[in-house]
């Protein structure tokens, strides 16, 4: 939401981010909720979270991704982290920071499409014959599967299997 609002204000080809009055936390709050898979998220991330991440990760840089006026309550994105230095000239990578979180935004709803499909897919699973049933089982529980297939897969197969035993 920060690089967004960063971006908004054309300050990504201009000099003067210093003197922007920084982003409302009320505004960010409500874009960061309209994000896909954002409705449940909380303040933290705006607050210390993020930081303390980033800190974790990079413990010898000097800044913070997160800069923040309590009494104002306004938020910048720390513009040393989006001007980057390659060979002889500053690049501003904050349009590439939007296309790769815009990326993964794309490739989460096509995981959460896939594991709603292999889900529907399940539903059916009990009008297959043997060898059918065990090649559809077969590929939901292969290493790269969402792991909450592979948790819904292995519960349903251990139920079937217990399904008449008692166990003590």
């Amino acid at each position: 939401m920060l690089i967004e609002d960063y971006l908004a204000h054309g300050y990504d080809s201009r000099s003067d981010y210093s003197a922007h009055e920084g982003a409302k936390f009320s505004d960010l709050f409500r874009r960061q909720r309209e994000l896909p898979f954002g409705k449940k998220l909380q303040n933290h991330a705006l607050n210390s979270r993020l930081n303390s991440e980033f800190k974790k990760y990079f413990p010898i840089s000097p800044y913070e991704p997160i800069v923040r006026n309590l009494e104002t309550n306004r938020y910048w994105i720390n513009e040393n982290l989006l001007r980057v230095q390659l060979n002889d000239r500053i690049v501003n990578i904050a349009r590439a920071i939007i296309a790769v979180i815009q990326a993964y935004i794309d490739a989460k709803k096509i995981a959460f499409e896939q594991f709603l499909d292999e889900i529907t897919q399940i539903q059916g699973a009990d009008r297959l014959d043997a060898v059918e049933a065990q090649t559809f089982i077969m590929q939901l529980v292969r290493p790269n599967v969402d792991a909450r297939i592979f948790e819904i897969v292995s519960y349903a197969i251990l139920k079937s299997y217990y399904a008449n035993t008692q166990i003590y």
